[in-house]
C-alpha cells in the first residue's frame, strides 16, 4: 500500500497567501521567478550573507572572531562580485553593506555574549495533514539557555512589531516541538547606515545633534580634525559614550505557552485556508498600494488585469524546477 506524503508547508507561503493569493500562484504554483534580482534587496541578501558566514565559522568556537571575519569577509566579497550587477546604484548598495558588516564586527566583538551552536538550521514539525518547515539563522547557547537569533536588516531600529511578529512565535513552537527548549527569539537589527562625522555649521562648530548617524568616536575624529577642544563638547560627548550604539539592536523576545498555542491554531486555520484555494483554483489579487514596490509580479499582475498579451512581460521570468 503507497503511503500519500503529506504536503509540505512553511511560514513564507502562509504569508504570502494572507498577502495576496494571486502572488502565491505566480510563485509556488506556476514556480515563476524573476530573472534578475530586485537592486532593492541587494543590500540586506548581502548583509545575511555576511552574517550566515560570520557565524558558521564560530560554530563550536571552532575559529575566534577575528578569524571568522576574515573568512566571513572574503565570502561577502565573492557574493558582491558574483551578485551584484555594474551599476552606480548597486556600487553604493555595495560599499554600504560593506560598511555595515565592518562596523558590525567590531561591534559584535563587544557584545556577543553566546556560543554560537548552529545556523541555518532547517525545521520539520508534524501536523495531522501537513509538515510545517523552515529554517533557523542561528543557535545560540547564554549560561546554558538556548535561544534562536534572527537578523534583520531595517531603515530604522525599531522593534514594536515584534509583539506580534507570527515568525518568531512560530519559530519558537517548532524549536521547542523538535525538543530544543530556546528561551525565546534574539532579533538582531542591522540598521542600513554607517557612523558618519557630525555636521559642520556655519559657524564653524560641530553640531551636538544627536539625530545624526554619529557614534563617540567619529565625533572626537571630527573634534581632532577642526582642532577644537573637546572640552567645548563634553555634554554631548557623554551622551554619546553613554547610550548604546544606535546602528544595532537585539531584542530577547519571549513567548507565553498561551500565544505558541495560537500559534499553531492559525498555521492549521491558514493551511486550510491555502489547500482550499489551492484545491478550487482560485486566487484572488489583494491590491494594495504596496504592490508596485513590494510584488516581483505587479508588472504581470498589471498585465493580465488589463487583459493585455503577458507574452512579453513572461520573458522576464523563468520558470523553477
Amino acid at each position: 500500500m503507497t503511503q500519500t506524503v503529506p504536503p509540505v508547508t512553511s511560514y513564507s507561503q502562509q504569508k504570502t497567501i494572507l498577502r495576496c493569493p494571486k502572488r502565491y500562484e505566480y510563485y509556488y504554483i506556476k514556480k515563476l521567478r524573476p530573472k534578475t534580482a530586485d537592486d532593492k534587496f541587494l543590500f540586506g541578501r548581502a548583509v545575511h550573507h555576511f552574517l550566515e558566514m560570520y557565524y558558521q565559522a564560530q560554530v563550536n568556537d571552532a575559529h575566534t572572531q577575528d578569524e571568522a571575519f576574515e573568512l566571513a569577509y572574503q565570502s561577502f566579497q565573492e557574493y558582491i562580485q558574483n551578485n551584484f550587477p555594474d551599476s552606480d546604484e548597486t556600487h553604493e548598495q555595495a560599499n554600504l553593506a560593506e560598511g555595515v558588516v565592518k562596523h558590525y564586527f567590531q561591534w559584535s566583538k563587544e557584545n556577543d555574549n553566546f556560543k554560537v551552536l548552529g545556523t541555518e538550521i532547517e525545521f520539520q514539525v508534524p501536523f495531522e495533514k501537513f509538515v510545517f518547515t523552515g529554517r533557523f539563522d542561528v543557535l545560540v547557547e547564554i549560561n546554558g539557555k538556548y535561544w534562536i537569533m534572527e537578523h534583520k536588516t531595517a531603515s530604522q531600529l525599531s522593534t514594536r512589531h515584534t509583539l506580534m511578529d507570527k515568525q518568531i512565535t512560530t519559530y519558537i513552537m517548532a524549536a521547542r516541538e523538535k525538543g530544543v527548549p530556546v528561551e525565546g527569539v534574539i532579533y538582531n537589527t542591522l540598521k542600513k547606515a554607517v557612523p558618519e562625522k557630525p555636521k559642520i555649521l556655519k559657524n564653524g562648530r560641530l553640531s551636538t545633534a544627536l539625530n545624526q548617524n554619529i557614534t563617540y568616536n567619529t565625533y572626537m575624529e571630527a573634534i581632532n580634525e577642526l582642532g577644537h577642544d573637546p572640552s567645548a563638547y563634553q555634554e554631548v560627548l557623554e551622551k554619546l559614550q553613554a547610550r548604546e550604539n544606535p546602528f544595532f539592536s537585539r531584542e530577547y523576545v519571549t513567548r507565553t505557552e498561551e500565544a505558541l498555542l495560537e500559534a499553531k491554531k492559525d498555521i492549521i486555520r491558514t493551511e486550510l485556508i491555502k489547500s482550499s484555494l489551492e484545491e478550487l483554483n482560485l486566487f484572488p489579487r489583494n491590491e494594495t498600494r504596496d504592490c508596485s514596490w513590494d510584488c516581483p509580479f505587479f508588472d504581470l499582475c498589471l498585465t493580465e488585469l488589463e487583459g493585455g498579451d503577458t507574452r512579453e512581460v513572461l520573458e522576464n521570468y523563468v520558470f523553477a524546477n
